[in-house]
């Protein structure tokens, strides 16, 4: 393991324990309704690569059969997790020994945000 890796997994505990594959389901709800707006199930593969920096591939399975793969490189910078790519903006945080706030913006719906609780 380089020394840029094992000190990114020491700073940042909470993101270390959650290095691995992931699979659950994602569901995203309009907020004024409480309507389901979709729900597929989810594969997450994360991991802190050699140089320090995070990487993320995402792979989504909907009922229906279609399926869908993002990856979602990032950078460790000042206490957060920083995305900022073609698709999207956001960072992350570690707010307590055990749970991740996640905040970011699709670039395509500039007025869109979303949050997520990573425990």
């Amino acid at each position: 393991m380089t020394a840029a890796k094992e000190a990114k997994l020491k700073e940042f505990p909470v993101f270390a324990r959650h290095m691995g594959v992931w699979e659950g389901t994602y569901t995203r709800f309009d907020t004024r309704t409480g309507k389901i707006l979709d729900h597929h199930r989810s594969r997450l593969t994360c991991k802190i690569l050699e140089d320090g920096t995070y990487w993320q591939q995402n792979e989504y399975f909907w009922d229906d059969g279609r399926t869908e793969v993002k990856q979602f490189p990032a950078e460790f910078r000042e206490g957060a997790l920083c995305f900022d790519n073609e698709r999207l903006r956001g960072e992350a945080y570690e707010v307590d020994a055990n749970t991740i706030f996640l905040f970011w913006q699709n670039k395509n719906e500039p007025d869109t945000r979303y949050s997520e609780i990573i425990t």
